[in-house]
């Protein structure tokens, strides 16, 4: 079994970034891991139920051809054509899921990022910057939900491309009412996701979507946004991360 299929099969797993840094900085071969998942105790930190849950894989190593099948690409933490930006996180996902062209997220990139509850006045602005950022040759990056991130998305297939960070699997479209734009997004751009097909959203997701949205961005920009917002996380990583905060 090969590294890449470990890594999809721990993904699979919902196994922790924090975890897999913890147990690549201990395991030199990672494959050791799935001859024998009980090392995984040995881990300094890791947490005990974490270990048991890696002892309970059933490694599968069919996992690529899953992925194959629904039409979904991935790069992993050792490849190449990692986005580079991630690895500023404090621990950088190990799998990154897309489907569309990875490739444009090596030019400059924005995020425009807010409310899904948004005023018609706050749509039309991020329409107009991601528009505006578009045409610049800027990759218009958010989150794919209702409101703010829905305009900022349209905006910039006006003039350019775009990238949606979504808080499932790539297999399962959320919200539903996005799936034409996330149709149209594949197209033109990239979709990118953490988590394993057949992953629905969950509600701490969305934490971790937004750091990868901060991350891969240059600027993040925030058109509206409430006091416990996804669009402040965002803000927040931005800040952690000393990205250029509008």
């Amino acid at each position: 079994m090969d590294v890449d299929t470990i890594l999809l099969n721990l993904a699979k797993y919902k196994i922790s970034w924090s975890a897999f840094h913890k147990i690549a900085k201990h395991v030199k071969d990672l494959t050791s891991l799935a001859e024998n998942p009980s090392i995984a105790e040995e881990i300094p930190g890791l947490h005990p139920k974490t270990a048991q849950k890696i002892s309970r894989i059933k490694w599968d190593e069919n996992a690529k051809n899953t992925l194959e099948s629904k039409g979904i690409n991935y790069t992993t933490i050792f490849s190449k054509d990692y986005p580079q930006r991630l690895l500023a996180l404090p621990h950088p996902p190990y799998v990154l899921f897309f489907i569309g062209d990875l490739k444009v997220l090596k030019g400059k990139t924005v995020s425009i990022v807010g409310s899904r509850k948004s005023t018609l006045k706050g749509r039309e602005i991020a329409f107009k910057i991601a528009k505006e950022k578009a045409s610049k040759g800027y990759v218009v990056i958010s989150g794919l939900a209702l409101g703010i991130d829905t305009h900022a998305h349209r905006g910039a297939l006006e003039t350019g491309t775009t990238c949606a960070v979504l808080g499932s699997s790539l297999d399962y479209v959320y919200p539903r009412e996005n799936e034409g734009l996330f149709r149209k997004i594949i197209r033109q751009g990239v979709v990118v996701s953490t988590y394993f097909p057949s992953t629905k959203p969950e509600k701490y997701h969305f934490p971790e979507r937004n750091s990868i949205i901060a991350a891969l961005s240059d600027e993040v920009i925030v058109v509206e946004a409430g006091e416990k917002s996804g669009a402040l996380i965002t803000a927040q990583w931005a800040i952690k991360l000393n990205k250029a905060l509008y």
